[in-house]
């Protein structure tokens, strides 16, 4: 389905506490030091920081409904840097049951999905997959545990050299990682980078057969959305 766009002016400010790192620092990522820091992402093993996510999640969602907006797209994702999202023993063992160094969210996502269908049938949840470390590989899901129909998965191929397609040996590993992801759900997109980095901004632009090539593979391989990085002169 085509999506409709809307500006929505919320701008969060029902959102009482705005000194999480003083009042709960247990709701960040843990460094391989043991050390808590609110530089990386949360520690969504811990049930407190998932409680107070999914309230605040929920709330968005209601204040979206009294606008007229059921089919409303949350995003819940981590911070883009590198590294992984959490040391703590709760988020470790979780990476362990998903086989994917992004358990603890994958497992965080199961549970809140389940929650806003319940109440918000047509509204969705959508996270990255990027950076092998982090999200990249898609999870190996423990027994009994279902993935959810209303997770939309944007996988992006951020370690590509991006002057390369998907048929480029030195780019195999991502385009397996992409394919794990679509035997996973069919709701995947993609992020995808037309090399916006100075490899090519003008014309003539040779990277657009890889563009090309890459497309025909994303629709030959059931991929639903594609959201081109930045708006650099290549891309319009």
């Amino acid at each position: 389905p085509t999506p409709t766009w809307r500006t929505v002016r919320d701008f969060y400010e029902w959102v009482t506490n705005r000194y999480y790192w003083s009042t709960n620092p247990e709701f960040f990522s843990m460094k391989s030091n043991g050390q808590r820091t609110p530089e990386i992402t949360y520690c969504f093993s811990n049930p407190g920081l998932r409680d107070e996510l999914t309230a605040n999640i929920m709330e968005h969602l209601r204040r979206l409904r009294e606008q007229g907006i059921e089919d409303a797209l949350i995003t819940v994702d981590t911070h883009d840097g590198g590294g992984k999202l959490c040391y703590c023993p709760e988020c470790q063992a979780l990476e362990a049951a998903y086989a994917s160094p992004g358990g603890a969210l994958f497992d965080y996502l199961i549970e809140l999905c389940a929650d806003v269908a319940a109440e918000y049938p047509q509204a969705r949840i959508k996270t990255g997959a990027s950076r092998v470390e982090k999200t990249a590989i898609a999870p190996t899901l423990p027994a009994g545990v279902a993935w959810p129909d209303n997770l939309v998965v944007i996988f992006a191929n951020i370690s590509d050299k991006l002057d390369r397609d998907w048929g480029s040996i030195d780019n195999s590993q991502n385009y397996a990682f992409l394919q794990d992801w679509l035997e996973l759900t069919p709701h995947v997109w993609t992020w995808y980078y037309p090399n916006p980095y100075g490899l090519g901004q003008d014309m003539p632009f040779s990277g657009i057969r890889r563009q090309v090539s890459d497309l025909r593979r994303m629709y030959d391989m059931g991929v639903e959305g594609v959201f081109f990085e930045f708006t650099t002169p290549n891309v319009h």
